[in-house]
């Protein structure tokens, strides 16, 4: 096999935050689209990482045409939290999300991937790339950082218009 990267697409403001229906929208799109499939998830209460594993079409985030002998990527995992994190392979540069593809076969993403990148979620983005150095195993969530179980709502009575009231 040629040369692996690990290329992240981050944004350009290390402070841009995202909400979380705006993270699930996305990560609906990417899988949509082929590019991944969910694999797994860590869930903290600053920090949410997402595991992804090569969809039908991954080699679309990166080249044009019909898909190449093997796999685009071995791994990726999306990461966003409240607190800006280095980037792997950049510890120098710090962002409050970033997607992050390990083992490409390709040092960058296409330029129509990074504009569906930013039109998703409405920001401008870079892509760095690195030597490919392994696919890191999910993280496990310290106890002192679960996020709580949400609390289920209780049922207020029936369907709308269902509910008799006397005044």
């Amino acid at each position: 096999m040629s040369e692996l990267h690990d290329v992240v697409v981050a944004p350009a403001d290390a402070g841009y935050a995202l909400p979380d229906g705006l993270v699930r929208s996305f990560l609906r799109s990417l899988s949509g689209h082929g590019v991944v499939e969910p694999a797994g998830e860590a869930v903290a209460r600053t920090w949410v990482e997402v595991y992804l594993k090569p969809g039908v079409y991954a080699h679309r985030a990166f080249a044009e045409g019909s898909a190449p002998e093997g796999p685009a990527f071995l791994g990726a995992t999306f990461r966003f939290a409240d607190d800006p994190a280095p980037l792997p392979g950049h510890p120098a540069v710090a962002t409050r999300f970033h997607l992050v593809f390990y083992g490409a076969r390709y040092a960058d993403v296409l330029g129509i991937f990074k504009q569906q990148f930013e039109e998703l979620l409405h920001c401008r983005v870079r892509a760095l790339s690195c030597a490919h150095d392994g696919v890191p195993t999910p993280r496990d969530v310290p106890a002192d950082e679960a996020r709580p179980a949400a609390k289920q709502r209780q049922a207020r009575g029936g369907a709308v218009g269902t509910t008799v009231e006397e005044f």
